[in-house]
């Protein structure tokens, strides 16, 4: 996962993880919604966003090198 941002579950608190077994990680478009990320090796990546209503996007602050 990304240092700069992660997402946070709105009823349980719980921070997103990826399923055990298959490749995916969370994206961030730029107009800051976020999405998850899912390789498959016959097709690709496939992009789904993120329920904004179940998860929140958390930034981290600091400084930029």
């Amino acid at each position: 996962m990304s240092k700069k941002f992660y997402a946070v579950s709105r009823t349980t608190g719980e921070r997103w993880k990826p399923r055990k077994g298959i490749k995916e990680f969370l994206v961030m478009y730029d107009s800051g919604y976020l999405a998850v990320a899912t390789y498959y090796d016959w097709e690709g990546y496939a992009i789904s966003p993120l329920n904004q209503q179940e998860w929140q996007c958390v930034t981290k602050k600091g400084s930029v090198e």
